[in-house]
């Protein structure tokens, strides 16, 4: 039996990919943030501008989301342990449920397009990334017990990556449009994909727990679309 944990290396590779992947869509986020609201104050009566108070808040608050989102998922990634002998595999991760499955019932290893693997089996999906000690080892053990193959992805999937930019331009739309109607079917295209997101989330066993909670601000997000297009309707009559 041999534990395997992230090289300091491999940790800040990952903190480089997250930050990669989590800064543009907050950079677009507050972009969309500000917009609305100059376009909210371009249509009020008040003289009164916020947009100098609100940006610097702005900028700030997305300054510490970013410091405190890697430093939380470094700390994850740290903890990270796998172990592999002869009859399971099995991987341990702070805020996750140990997942194991026994070498006996791996359905399928597949190799992602970042290198590392994915193993599944016995109800778990686990995450081998590339960035543990002594990979090519673990590679020949996995290899061992079932043949590894290339992840073939979907073009649904492929369209993943973009799905959090076409939330943020959706959200914009549905709030600055003022036809009731398209604003109606653009913020329900909206809604369906917050809610499956949402469930998505809180269904998949690789997720943290502190991901899963943050999920139930989404209803909130979802009540305040919701108001919006009702008081569109109410505008129009």
């Amino acid at each position: 039996m041999k534990t395997y944990k992230i090289t300091p290396q491999g940790l800040d590779e990952i903190k480089r990919q997250m930050l990669k992947k989590g800064l543009p869509i907050l950079v677009v986020a507050a972009i969309v943030g500000i917009s609305i609201s100059a376009l909210n104050a371009n249509n009020s009566d008040s003289d009164v501008n916020v947009l100098p108070f609100v940006i610097p808040i702005l900028a700030l608050f997305l300054g510490f989301s970013i410091y405190r989102t890697v430093k939380k998922q470094a700390e994850i990634f740290q903890s990270y342990e796998l172990t592999i002998d002869e009859f399971a595999i099995s991987r341990a991760q702070m805020n996750l449920p140990t997942a194991e499955i026994p070498t006996v019932k791996i359905d399928s290893i597949k190799r992602v397009s970042t290198g590392s693997l994915i193993v599944s089996g016995n109800g778990f999906q686990i995450l081998v990334p590339k960035q543990l000690q002594d990979f090519a080892e673990i590679e020949s053990k996995l290899a061992s017990f079932n043949p590894i193959t290339e992840f073939s992805n979907s073009r649904f999937k492929k369209l993943i990556p973009i799905l959090p930019f076409a939330f943020i331009a959706l959200m914009l739309v549905t709030t600055i449009i003022e036809n009731a109607i398209i604003s109606l079917i653009l913020g329900t295209l909206l809604l369906a994909g917050l809610g499956y997101s949402a469930i998505s989330v809180l269904r998949n066993k690789n997720v943290d727990a502190r991901a899963k909670r943050a999920m139930w601000f989404v209803p909130i997000v979802m009540l305040a679309i919701v108001m919006n297009i009702v008081l569109k309707f109410f505008d129009g009559v």
